[in-house]
C-alpha cells in the first residue's frame, strides 16, 4: 500500500484550521503532521501472502489502522470543503515587509517554482486559492477563473490585518467584481485575464495563447478596447479592463499566501529587461533576423524573451514583438541578437528594446506560482495562479 493509492497528498494539504470538541483550534499543518505518522505506522506492516498465513493476526492490525486512517481522512475532507474558513495574515507596520499568517493559513507553506521545478505549497488544496483555475470564453480568450469570497481589512496605528473567506463574516465586505449591477445579486465568481491584454484585428482586447501584449495605449483606450468583447444579443456581457477592484482581489490573495507586503521579494517579475537609449546597434544591414550589437548591450538581453526596435526606446518603427532566438559572439566587441519572423533591416544607430514578453510563458511553470528562468534577477516574467506577469510589463494594462 502506497501513500499514492491513499491519496493522502490530495486530502491532508487541503486541511485547515478547525474547532476541536472541546472547543479549541487545530492547525492544519498539524493535523497534516500527525495524518502522516499515522500512515508511516501503518505502512510498516506490510500485507504479503507469507505473513498473513503465518501471522493472521497481523490483518487486524493492518485493518484497524487502515480504518483510523481513513476516519482522519475524512475529517480532513470535511474541513477542506468547510465555506467557515478563514485565511488571515497580521503586520505589525513595522520596517518589515514580512507578515504573520492566522486563522486557517497559520503553519501552511507557501513556496514557487522556476520552470518545471516541483515545489511545495499548501495553499494549492486550500479553498478560495486552490478552487482557482483556467476557462474559456466563446472568443477563445482564457481567463483564472476566481470563486467568489469576502474579506476584512482593519489596522490601527501599530497593526493591519487583512483576511478572506467564502462565509460573509461580521466586518468582511463584498469585493464589486463579484456583484452583478443589472440583476442586482452576487456572482460565483469573476474571471481574470490569464495573458496580458494584446488587441484583434478587430479592435478588441484579447487575452489569448501566443499573442504580443500591446502596449502604449492610453487608459481610455483600453477600456474601449476590452468593451468591445460587449455583444448583448450573443449573451457576452461583463467586459471590461483591470480596475482597482480586480487588485484588491489579487492584491489580497498574494499578501495572505505569501505572507508579505513585498510581493517582489517572490518573484522579482520582468522588471529589470533592457530599456536604454544607449542599447543601439552598431551594423548596417538588410534583410536579416538579427540586431549586431556591444557586448556591454547583448548581455542586458537573454533568449526567449520579446524585443522591439526603433529610433529610440518605446519606438517600434523598425520592428515590434519580435522572440530572440539566439545570442552569440560575432567578434570581440560585438554579439548578435537572433530572432524570429520575417527577414528585416536595420540601421547602425537603431535602438533595440526590451518589449512584453509573449503571452503563454507559463506553460513552462509547472508550480501553481513562480517565473520562467529564474525570481530573483528581473530579467524573466512571472505568473501567480495561471496569471501571467501581475506585475512587470513595460505599457501594459
Amino acid at each position: 500500500m502506497s501513500r499514492q493509492n491513499l491519496n493522502i497528498n490530495h486530502y491532508a494539504a487541503s486541511s485547515g484550521r478547525k474547532i476541536a470538541e472541546d472547543g479549541t483550534t487545530v492547525n492544519s499543518a498539524d493535523i497534516l503532521r500527525k495524518l502522516e505518522e499515522k500512515i508511516d505506522s501503518a505502512l510498516d506492516v506490510q500485507l504479503t501472502g507469507s505473513n498473513l498465513e503465518f501471522y493472521p493476526e497481523t490483518q487486524n492490525v493492518e485493518v484497524n489502522k487502515i480504518e483510523e486512517i481513513l476516519s482522519n481522512q475524512k475529517e480532513i475532507i470535511n474541513v477542506m470543503n468547510s465555506d467557515k474558513l478563514i485565511f488571515g495574515i497580521y503586520w505589525n507596520k513595522e520596517s518589515s515587509p514580512q507578515m504573520t499568517r492566522t486563522d486557517a493559513a497559520e503553519g501552511l507553506v507557501a513556496n514557487v517554482g522556476v520552470d518545471g521545478e516541483l515545489v511545495k505549497n499548501d495553499f494549492d488544496r486550500m479553498p478560495i486559492f486552490g478552487e482557482m483555475h483556467e476557462a474559456e470564453d466563446e472568443y477563445g480568450n482564457r481567463f483564472t477563473r476566481i470563486p467568489k469570497f469576502y474579506i476584512q481589512k482593519t489596522g490601527g496605528k501599530n497593526h493591519l490585518i487583512k483576511r478572506v473567506s467564502k462565509t460573509r463574516y461580521p466586518g468582511f465586505y463584498l469585493p464589486w467584481l463579484f456583484w452583478d449591477f443589472e440583476k442586482n445579486e452576487e456572482l460565483e465568481y469573476y474571471d481574470h485575464g490569464k495573458y496580458k491584454g494584446s488587441l484583434s484585428a478587430d479592435g478588441k482586447l484579447e487575452s489569448k495563447f501566443g499573442t504580443i501584449p500591446t502596449v502604449f495605449r492610453n487608459i481610455v483606450q483600453f477600456r474601449n478596447d476590452a468593451r468591445n468583447n460587449n455583444d448583448a444579443n450573443a449573451g457576452l456581457t461583463g467586459y471590461q479592463q483591470l480596475d482597482i477592484h480586480a487588485q484588491d482581489v489579487l492584491e489580497t490573495l498574494i499578501h495572505i499566501e505569501f505572507a508579505t507586503l513585498n510581493s517582489q521579494s517572490v518573484m522579482q517579475g520582468l522588471v529589470s529587461g533592457a530599456y536604454s537609449d544607449s542599447h543601439t546597434i552598431t551594423l548596417t544591414e538588410q534583410g536579416v533576423n538579427r540586431a549586431v550589437v556591444s557586448n556591454a548591450t547583448a548581455g542586458q538581453f537573454v533568449v526567449g524573451q520579446s524585443i522591439s526596435i526603433g529610433s529610440s526606446r518605446g519606438n517600434t518603427s523598425v520592428v515590434h514583438g519580435r522572440t530572440v532566438t539566439d545570442i552569440n559572439v560575432v567578434d570581440e566587441s560585438n554579439q548578435e541578437i537572433v530572432f524570429d519572423g520575417d527577414p528585416i533591416d536595420v540601421t547602425e544607430g537603431n535602438v533595440i528594446w526590451s518589449s512584453g514578453w509573449r503571452n503563454g510563458f507559463s506553460a513552462d511553470i509547472a508550480a501553481s506560482s513562480g517565473s520562467i528562468g529564474d525570481n530573483t534577477s528581473g530579467r524573466y516574467p512571472c505568473m501567480y495562479r495561471g496569471i501571467e506577469s501581475p506585475w512587470g510589463i513595460y505599457g501594459n494594462l
